[in-house]
């Protein structure tokens, strides 16, 4: 089983844990939505498991920036069920 732990956001990151050699990997947020589904669809084995850190808007933060991070939360989790995890 594989255990994927995700930071959304553009300076956040992807974290997977256990697969046949027991490793643990950890990578910067990819730049673009294809490299991020490349880098999903690769991380899947049955059964993976994927937790994505909760998130709120905070003080302070503009509407196109609140924006572009909900696009790339979406994307993530759209990611996650189109590589069946």
């Amino acid at each position: 089983m594989r255990i994927i732990g995700i930071d959304p956001g553009k300076a956040g990151g992807i974290a997977a844990l256990g697969d046949v050699n027991s490793t643990i990997e950890a990578m910067k947020m990819p730049d673009t939505e294809r490299d991020i589904w490349e880098l999903i669809y690769g991380l899947r084995i049955q059964p993976t498991f994927a937790y994505i850190e909760e998130v709120h808007a905070a003080p302070g933060n503009g509407v196109s920036s609140m924006f572009t991070f909900g696009m790339g939360y979406g994307g993530l989790r759209m990611a996650l069920i189109a590589a069946g995890i």
